[in-house]
């Protein structure tokens, strides 16, 4: 008997970690990507390729720094949720009398870079919350996650080729992966329901490998093709509980109760494969780009983003002498968005960008990020 609890409870352990760890992330780190709906693998340069190609680090400064942050609407629901990813009996404990329905992302960048190779955290929180007032009719799902990324690139020069220069580059990336999550319910009358939470920490290494050439065309355009290859060999070895309760219904008081026990699971991130091309519109400096990002695997019910396919695209106007750029974009995939964005340079380079949410306006998020270089 117990092996077969042991047996079934492995088995849904993987299916949710496949749901929880692969939840699109709406918000997409760096804010200049994020206004053009997440393009980045033909257009990112310095410390913000290291999120979405790493050959764009070439075309960085010799010494750079970035620090950003992207929140949604709600962010205080959705960080309520991630402080206690740890023990989320606590959600239906101290949030008895409050509601949730949170289904939103925030991410955020710091970063450093000197001659070329750059030190990058991602930190990014998920979370998927319902909760009925005065109920403990409820489900809490939630990560976090920290990356830490070291990013460098050699830059070819091509003279008998009309591509004026060919940037490759590679991440080497340490995962820190949390995830928390309880669902709980009862049958009306029962003074008593019932609760399952687990709580799983995790880490592990990957690499990402990419390329960019640029093709100019003297009184025309310049193109730009990008290619990457993300989270390869990216195995997250975790390790956590599994615990049952027994709760009140009129008040939310959780008691642990049997079985709960030690977990420990292995899971290999998908493969992504991103391809991206921008090009500047002569006359005018107006930059178009778009991305194709593939994610391997075999898509289902269960992991959604497994074999997923999402289309990006942007737009980038400079104005004013190129002190100012208006931005524009939309994803397509699960998970629909589009963008807007504002960037200044004026020696210290400042970013904003509004995330609109496609399906749920709660999802909006605001992203500001600030950045210089010599």
């Amino acid at each position: 008997m117990k092996n077969s609890f042991v047996l079934g409870l492995s088995v849904f352990l993987c299916v949710l970690l496949v749901s929880a760890s692969f939840a699109e992330v709406v918000i997409p780190a760096g804010v200049r990507s994020a206004g053009m709906g997440g393009c980045g693998v033909a257009i990112s340069t310095g410390l913000v390729s290291a999120i979405y190609n790493p050959a764009g680090m070439v075309k960085g400064g010799n010494l750079e720094g970035r620090l950003g942050l992207g929140l949604p609407s709600n962010y205080n629901e959705l960080l309520t949720v991630i402080s206690d990813l740890n023990d989320t009996s606590k959600l239906i404990e101290d949030k008895f009398k409050d509601s949730f329905d949170v289904n939103s992302t925030a991410t955020g960048i710091a970063g450093i870079s000197f001659s070329k190779i750059g030190l990058v955290v991602v930190p990014t929180a998920y979370c998927l919350a319902q909760k009925e007032k005065n109920s403990i009719n409820a489900n809490f799902e939630g990560t976090a996650n920290i990356t830490g990324m070291l990013t460098g690139g050699y830059s070819f020069s091509t003279p008998y080729l009309p591509i004026g220069s060919v940037d490759v580059g590679a991440s080497l990336k340490y995962v820190n992966h949390g995830i928390g999550w309880m669902s709980s319910s009862y049958v009306d009358g029962d003074p008593t329901g019932t609760g399952a939470s687990t709580y799983l920490l995790g880490n592990g290494v990957g690499l990402d490998l990419g390329a960019k050439g640029e093709i100019n065309i003297p009184m025309v355009t310049k193109i730009t093709v990008g290619a990457v290859i993300r989270d390869m060999f990216e195995t997250i070895n975790y390790s956590g509980k599994f615990k049952t309760y027994e709760i009140t219904s009129t008040e939310g008081t959780a008691t642990e109760v049997p079985p709960s026990g030690d977990i420990t699971d292995s899971i290999v991130m998908p493969t992504t494969v991103g391809l991206g091309v921008s090009a500047t519109l002569p006359g005018f400096g107006t930059l178009l780009t778009s991305d194709m990002i593939m994610v391997s695997g075999s898509n289902s019910e269960e992991n959604p983003a497994f074999g997923q396919t999402t289309m990006h695209f942007g737009v980038e106007q400079p104005i004013m002498l190129n002190v100012m750029s208006i931005r524009g974009g939309w994803a397509t995939g699960e998970n629909p968005y589009s963008s807007l964005g504002l960037g200044f340079n004026m020696g210290v380079g400042l970013d904003l960008a509004y995330i609109m949410d496609g399906k749920d306006s709660k999802g909006n998020a605001f992203e500001i990020e600030v950045s210089g270089s010599i």
